[in-house]
C-alpha cells in the first residue's frame, strides 16, 4: 500500500493526539488524587495542615502551568511548573519534619510519591507539544521553500511566448494554491480535531498532485 502525504501526516498527527490525550487523562487524574492525599494530609495533623495546604496549592498550580503551555506554548509557564514544583518538594520535606506519628508520614511519603508521578505526565505532555511545533515549524519550512519554489523558479523559467506556456504557468499556480491549502487546513486539524479539516487537506493534496501530473505532461515547444 501506497502511503500519501495525507495518511501520513493524518497517522502522525493520529499518535501525537492519542498520547497527547492520554496524557492529559493520566495527569488530571494524577493531580486529584494529589490533591486528595494532601488533603488527608491536613486532616491528620494539625501543626502541618498549613504546609500541606500550601502542598495543595503548588499541586494546582502545576497543574494550570501545563494546561495553559499546552494552550499557549509560553516558555514561562514551563518555569512556573518548575518553580511550584520544587516548592512542593520543600513543602512536603517541611511536613515531614513536623509530623511524627507514622500513618502522617506515610500519607506525606505516598503524596511525594505521586507528585513525582504527576511532574513525570506533565514533562511527557510538555515534550510531546514541543515535538509537535518542532514538527510544524519544519512542515511551514518546507511549505516556503516549495513555494519559493513554484514562484521564483518554475514560473519564471516558463516563456510566455513558448507554446504550452499558459498550461504550465496554470498548473504551477494551482500546485501553489492546494500546497498552501494543505497548511491551511492541517492548523485548523491540529486546533480543532475536526475530520472536515483532514478531508479538506486531502483533496488538496489530490489537486496538487492532479496538477503537477499536468504539469510534467504538458510540453514546451519555442
Amino acid at each position: 500500500m501506497v502511503w500519501t502525504i495525507r495518511k501520513k501526516l493524518g497517522v502522525m498527527v493520529g499518535v501525537l493526539f492519542l498520547i497527547f490525550a492520554v496524557g492529559i487523562l493520566s495527569i488530571f487524574a494524577l493531580i486529584g488524587r494529589v490533591a486528595r492525599r494532601t488533603q488527608e494530609l491536613a486532616d491528620v495533623t494539625q501543626p502541618a495542615s498549613a504546609a500541606a495546604h500550601e502542598m495543595k496549592l503548588k499541586v494546582l498550580e502545576t497543574a494550570l502551568g501545563v494546561r495553559t503551555y499546552l494552550q499557549q506554548r509560553n516558555p514561562g509557564n514551563i518555569l512556573f511548573v518548575r518553580e511550584a514544583g520544587r516548592t512542593f518538594q520543600d513543602l512536603q520535606g517541611r511536613y515531614e519534619a513536623l509530623v511524627k506519628n507514622p500513618q502522617a508520614r506515610a500519607l506525606g511519603a505516598k503524596a511525594k510519591h505521586r507528585h513525582a508521578g504527576m511532574q513525570q505526565q506533565g514533562d511527557g505532555l510538555i515534550g510531546l507539544a514541543k515535538e509537535q511545533a518542532s514538527a510544524m515549524d519544519a512542515f511551514h519550512r518546507a511549505l516556503e521553500q516549495l513555494d519559493t519554489l513554484l514562484s521564483n523558479k518554475i514560473q519564471v523559467a516558463v516563456k510566455p511566448e513558448a507554446a504550452g506556456a499558459h498550461e504550465k504557468l496554470r498548473s504551477s499556480l494551482r500546485m501553489e494554491i492546494h500546497a498552501n491549502g494543505v497548511a491551511k487546513e492541517l492548523g485548523g486539524f491540529l486546533k480543532t480535531h475536526q475530520a472536515v479539516y483532514e478531508e479538506r487537506m486531502g483533496r488538496d493534496e489530490a489537486g496538487f498532485k492532479e496538477q503537477l501530473r499536468a504539469f510534467e505532461a504538458t510540453p514546451l515547444s519555442s
